[in-house]
């Protein structure tokens, strides 16, 4: 599940460095904090540059590997070519060869008639030959301009940024429309709206968070004691992606394929998802099984009420950044699962553990 969280952009970094960015008084940047202020800006401006560097790089080694894939697929497409016209002129130089052999063997006997069959066409005069040593060479020329092509990767639609303040946050659309600087903070919870995972994801799209943010639940369920496997999870539609569903998981998936309400079967207008892969298929068909429709209905019952009762209770906004975000996060997970404990005990006394002798 995602939310996203606004940031409260000065007041923690003034609170830690003394002061607003500009301000009077000695000191580099002014005020007594502007030393303080001067090395901070100074690492965060390196920070952001090595992000950046990371994210050229990236781009770089993908088209570097797509770049490879194209010439390998060429290469693998040229070789087939040059098995069929090698086949196909051997095959026609056989029958030529053959056609030959029987005509000798009629004019040795004194037979003036010729063999039986249509005179075959040389290898050279063939259509077919010819045909398949025309695609041979399209397929070369292809596999030549590819391997002459440079590996270079697509500048980005928009001009690379990074934020300085905050570079944990990216630029994503806000709950209300528009776009602000914002975490996507997600969260892995139980049946009991008992937190078991929470962070950020660095981009608004959610498919990349899916097995990670099991995996964080998996390491603190082990760290907590408690080994069971997660049998099921339930995402909704944002999660949805060939990987997710074909990556092994410990945990049985139940990921939307299209919208919520009809998903649940709120909605009933008759829309089902157009052709999907073998993978989306057999999520489609575990979902609409009544096992997976009765798991399903149950997702926003327990992850929506979690970020409802944390926004509440603390707020939509951050109040620290890069680093102390997950810090902060995971101060709300505990606040929140403490007060879950304490409410659980409250309905139930006689589930309160005994004072230590």
């Amino acid at each position: 599940m995602r939310a996203p969280v606004e940031l409260d952009r000065d007041a923690a970094e003034d609170a830690l460095f003394g002061g607003g960015d500009e301000g009077g008084g000695p000191g580099p940047g002014g005020g007594p904090g502007g030393l303080a202020r001067l090395a901070g800006k100074i690492a965060r401006r390196q920070q952001a540059k090595a992000r950046l560097d990371a994210e050229a790089t990236g781009r770089q080694a993908e088209a570097t590997a797509a770049h490879q894939g194209k010439i390998t697929r060429l290469e693998a497409r040229a070789a087939a070519r040059r098995g069929d016209a090698e086949r196909l002129a051997a095959e026609t130089d056989a029958r030529v060869a053959d056609y030959q052999r029987r005509a000798a063997a009629k004019a040795a006997a004194g037979r003036r008639k010729r063999p039986d069959g249509r005179v075959p066409v040389p290898a050279d005069r063939h259509i077919v030959v010819r045909r398949a040593r025309q695609a041979l060479a399209a397929a070369e020329q292809a596999l030549a301009a590819a391997q002459a092509a440079p590996a270079a990767a697509a500048p980005p639609a928009n001009p690379p940024k990074a934020n300085t303040t905050d570079p944990a946050s990216r630029v994503m659309p806000g709950k209300k429309g528009g776009f602000d600087q914002l975490h996507n903070v997600q969260a892995l919870a139980g049946q009991h709206q008992v937190i078991y995972a929470i962070g950020t994801h660095d981009s608004p799209d959610d498919t990349g968070a899916l097995h990670p943010l099991l995996g964080q639940g998996r390491a603190n369920l082990d760290a907590a004691g408690l080994p069971g496997p997660i049998r099921t999870a339930l995402f909704d539609a944002g999660y949805a992606s060939e990987d997710n569903f074909t990556t092994p998981s410990e945990t049985e998936l139940y990921v939307a394929v299209t919208k919520e309400a009809r998903q649940t079967g709120r909605l009933r207008d008759g829309r089902k998802p157009a052709t999907m892969k073998p993978s989306w298929q057999q999520m489609a068909a575990r979902l609409d099984a009544p096992e997976g429709k009765a798991l399903y209905r149950q997702r926003a019952g327990i992850i929506e009420p979690v970020f409802a009762q944390q926004f509440a209770r603390l707020g939509r906004h951050l109040n620290y950044r890069d680093t102390k975000v997950d810090l902060e996060l995971h101060l709300w997970a505990a606040s929140h699962n403490l007060l879950k404990a304490i409410r659980a005990q409250a309905r139930h006394p006689a589930t309160r553990l005994a004072p230590a002798s």
